[in-house]
């Protein structure tokens, strides 16, 4: 029919409910389409936004690969954090190192750059959202450097610093010193540890954070307060400058409810609290391991192991219940250790970890009767314990994950089938489903079991307590204590059973027979291997052996000795009279080295170097050097072994060589700054008589003048007397500084009281002290040997700048106090109220001539600063400053106790740092007069 074009009904109807349905379908795409918003109908079905690249080192505590290749760290967590709120896809891409990573991100093949400072490289391209962390720079030193004065105010150390690093380039302190420049802080901590610099300058998040990373933090330390303090920010590239606005949103959410503390904390990125004299253990309810009974003490098998390990160290330990997210989250401030946790790799970046000490397996459990049927954790409701390891396992399996309190809920929801398998410790499942009376309820799937070390987990900042269990923990696994408590709490039956000792005497006598015969042979096969093995070993030596009997004959010379002579290897061979072979060697090859001749060298060599002990060099035709050295064997055999030192003796030649070109240049360079600083000295001192004569005259001009001359005049004539009054107070200055550094002062050194010399400069600075209305609280300030004079004017400029840098309408007020000091130094510190300094000129402020305010409201020749670190450092110290605009500053000054000691030590001395990384208040004095000056009234 279709060959007519005549259509049946049943094709009539059918095409018509075909034209409807694609009419409907069409309809609803337009709804749909519609409905959505138009940045999402512009986009392409199926399509989702680009990725935002963010850059990555290798660089714990902020990012990590494990070996499974999941990323860990403090970084990784915040973009997770940050992308739940905002929504952004943010991908991380990894770089070799951190030059590639700043130039991509410069570029903007890299749009974020997570936990960076705000670099110069950077500002051009770059915009930079709100603080995420604070990190502070110190200089770190090896742990027995720490105390040293010689490292607190280092000079002429070799001090190592990272390229394109903010915060690594405080010119007073690597000012004197020799930088080192690295490209990568992994380097730089290799030469630290090596020796191969004296300290290295970078943020204590960083690099303890590294050496925590290899277990080497014990190895380094951080000497006196934080040279430096700088924010740590997200580095936004111009082209996603958008992305501020809601990253600034999402960190000011994170940091309202404590999230981004909480991982600041969790990953390390705030400096560790102290240790303290007792440790807090941390103990969760998890029979039989640990178990928290009802009147509240504390048992199980890993309290008991630490109670064993504290008394063994002498630790005292407290022992404290902490939660389930607590146990998971590691220890942290106030709980120190938590016993035989499992150890993961994202768990050793955030946890410090002793040696293991106990080992479980970990399986996966089902329903009796379903273990058959089992495929695998894909698709299953799994179900933990919330605190436990076997976390780890079931993410990297499953993606339904279920999170329970304790083993018997576990069983229960598997039981009541709300869960369908449990990932959990072997033994102590199958002992808890015992209990239960349901042992037989539960069956092990085919999973691979994954075995998991146990180790007392630490928080970072106890290095001293990780090495010493480590040294104690491997004796203390092979005590019977230990092996008695692993029999009473886990159930572990004894190695040597009744059978295993049958078996074990069985196969002894097996083996006994079989050697009786095979033992011959086998020491002759290896007497001939240790032979062969021993003469090809000194076949290969660079060292030349010779070996004369007590008749003086060469009973044996290797390679190396018949090398010796360029005429030939038969002048020194086995047989040989030995002192025929020596003469004949001098004779043929050799120039005297040290003797008259070639005879009386032969005849010391082949006489008198038979003797135990005997050395001596010659130097061959040839231009090489040997040292020849006999020493006696049993027997009278004598052993002469000859070294080549020619590459030795040519080294020491060019060092002697440099070393006196360089006392030469020495030599020049003083004599050259000698002539510098006198004619300084000799400029300054000359001027001041004309300036005086000029001073005099413009008084005598204005006494004259006062009726004569206009207001105009007079003004020019008041101009010039200040003027020149300033030229004088520079004049002074430069002399000041000019004897500072040794010219046209004294060099004396006095036993001097500091409380004495404040209140010699407080009786100088009266007509200011009245002035101001200044009030100075002075301490009990230490003693010490040295300049009184510079120690003086050190003093005085402190006072004076605290007292001329004030706040407009404000009174001074001003603490003199002594602080700690490493052994050996003293220190003080000068403190203000007044208007502060930006922490961007720290470092400029002790410049010469450095003036950061106006000099109209502040005069000054810029030179005070320069007099007190110069001061400082002619007495072995140093010194820092501490200060925040309009909040004040503190100047803290490190002096040697004694000068030319190299150490002393009245048992008092505390380290500089703190906590907070102030200086801190002495803790070994009481706090003197509270000396309330006002209008020059007040007692010292």
């Amino acid at each position: 029919m279709r060959s007519t074009g005549i259509v049946s009904e049943n094709e009539y109807r059918l095409r018509r409910l075909v034209r409807a349905g694609l009419v409907w379908l069409l309809a609803a795409l337009v709804l749909m389409l519609l409905g959505q918003p138009p940045e999402a109908r512009a986009q392409p079905s199926g399509s989702s936004p680009p990725a935002i690249v963010t850059g990555w080192l290798d660089n714990p505590p902020f990012w990590k690969m494990t070996p499974t290749g999941e990323l860990v760290g403090f970084t990784p967590r915040l973009i997770a954090e940050i992308r739940n709120l905002t929504g952004l896809r943010i991908e991380p891409r990894r770089y070799d190192d951190r030059q590639s990573l700043i130039a991509a991100q410069i570029t903007g093949e890299s749009q974020l750059m997570f936990a960076t400072a705000r670099l110069p490289a950077l500002e051009a391209t770059h915009v930079f959202t709100e603080p995420i962390a604070r990190a502070h720079v110190h200089l770190f030193v090896l742990t027995e450097n720490a105390n040293r004065p010689d490292y607190i105010a280092p000079v002429g150390k070799r001090i190592g610093k990272i390229r394109q690093y903010a915060g690594s380039d405080p010119s007073n302190l690597l000012t004197g010193n020799r930088t080192v420049f690295f490209d990568e802080p992994a380097t730089m901590l290799l030469k630290l540890l090596s020796g191969e610099i004296d300290a290295a300058l970078m943020s204590e998040d960083w690099l303890m954070g590294l050496a925590r990373s290899v277990r080497l933090d014990h190895r380094i330390a951080a000497v006196g307060p934080p040279v430096l303090e700088f924010d740590r920010v997200i580095a936004i590239h111009n082209s996603r400058a958008d992305l501020l606005e809601p990253l600034n949103r999402a960190i000011a959410t994170l940091e309202a409810d404590g999230t981004l503390s909480a991982l600041r904390q969790q990953w390390l990125i705030e400096a560790d609290p102290p240790p303290p004299d007792i440790l807090t253990v941390g103990v969760v309810n998890l029979p039989p391991f640990s178990e928290v009974r009802e009147d509240g003490t504390m048992t199980g098998f890993s309290v008991e192991v630490m109670r064993d390990l504290g008394e063994i160290l002498g630790i005292e330990l407290r022992f404290q219940t902490v939660s389930a997210e607590d146990w998971a989250r590691g220890p942290q401030s106030p709980i120190d250790i938590l016993p035989l946790i499992g150890i993961t790799p994202e768990r050793e970046l955030r946890m410090d970890f002793a040696l293991p000490i106990q080992a479980i397996d970990l399986g996966v459990f089902v329903r009796s009767g379903r273990q058959d049927t089992f495929d695998g954790l894909s698709g299953l409701r799994v179900g933990t314990w919330r605190a436990g390891v076997a976390n780890t396992v079931a993410k990297r399996n499953a993606s339904d994950i279920r999170h329970f309190d304790d083993y018997r809920d576990l069983l229960t929801a598997l039981f009541e089938d709300r869960i369908d398998a449990i990932v959990a410790e072997r033994g102590m499942l199958s002992r808890i489903a015992g209990e239960m009376k349901r042992g037989d309820d539960i069956a092990e799937a085919p999973f691979p079991r994954q075995r998991i070390f146990l180790a007392p987990a630490l928080r970072p900042g106890l290095p001293t307590v990780r090495e010493a269990l480590n040294l104690v923990i491997p004796g203390y696994l092979a005590s019977q204590r230990y092996q008695d408590l692993r029999a009473a709490w886990l159930g572990t039956a004894p190695f040597w059973t009744d059978r295993r000792i049958l078996l074990t005497l069985g196969g002894f006598w097996l083996l006994m027979v079989l050697a009786i015969g095979y033992i011959p042979v086998q020491h002759h096969r290896i007497r001939q291997e240790r032979l062969r093995f021993t003469a090809d070993m000194v076949e290969r030596i660079p060292l030349g052996l010779l070996m004369v009997a007590s008749n003086g004959r060469i009973e044996f010379v290797n390679s190396a000795a018949k090398a010796i002579s360029p005429s030939g290897p038969d002048l020194i061979r086995e047989g040989a009279d030995y002192r025929q072979a020596v003469r004949a060697l001098i004779k043929a090859d050799a120039r005297h080295w040290g003797t008259n001749s070639p005879a009386a060298l032969a005849a010391d060599l082949s006489g008198p170097s038979r003797r135990d002990g005997h050395s001596h060099e010659f130097q061959t035709a040839g231009g090489e050097i040997f040292r020849w050295s006999s020493f006696a064997l049993p027997g009278n055999t004598i052993l002469v072994m000859v070294l080549n030192v020619t590459r030795e003796r040519r080294h020491l030649a060019e060092i002697e060589d440099l070393n006196a070109e360089l006392r030469a240049q020495i030599a020049i360079v003083q004599r050259t700054n000698a002539e510098l600083r006198d004619f300084a000295y000799a400029t300054s001192h000359d001027l001041k008589s004309p300036i005086n004569t000029l001073m005099l005259i413009a008084d005598a001009l204005t006494e004259a003048s006062t009726d004569r001359l206009p207001d105009e005049d007079l003004a020019l004539i008041e101009d010039m007397h200040e003027i020149l009054d300033r030229m004088a107070r520079m004049i002074r200055d430069v002399l000041d500084y000019t004897r500072a550094v040794g010219v046209g002062g004294e060099q004396t050194s006095d036993t001097i009281e500091l409380s004495g010399v404040v209140g010699d400069v407080m009786k100088d600075l009266a007509a200011d002290i009245v002035a101001s209305g200044a009030r100075l609280h002075v301490g009990d300030l230490p003693c010490l040997t040295g300049n009184p004079r510079q120690l003086h004017q050190l003093i005085q400029n402190l006072i004076s700048n605290a007292i001329k840098f004030r706040l407009p309408g404000t009174t001074p007020e001003i603490d003199i106090e002594t602080v700690a000091a490493p052994q050996g130094m003293v220190a003080f510190a000068v403190s203000d109220q007044g208007i502060g300094i930006e922490p961007k000129f720290h470092d400029r402020i002790f410049h010469l001539f450095t003036h950061l305010n106006d000099t109209d409201l502040y005069p000054g020749s810029g030179l005070g600063l320069a007099i007190c670190q110069r001061v400082a450092l002619n007495h072995g110290g140093r010194i820092m400053v501490q200060s925040t605009p309009g909040a004040g500053s503190r100047f803290t000054v490190f002096l040697k106790e004694k000068q030319g000691d190299k150490h002393t030590d009245d048992g008092r001395r505390l380290s500089v740092r703190t906590q907070d990384g102030q200086a801190p208040h002495s803790q070994d004095r009481p706090r003197g007069n509270d000396a309330g000056i006002r209008n020059g009234r007040g007692s010292h």
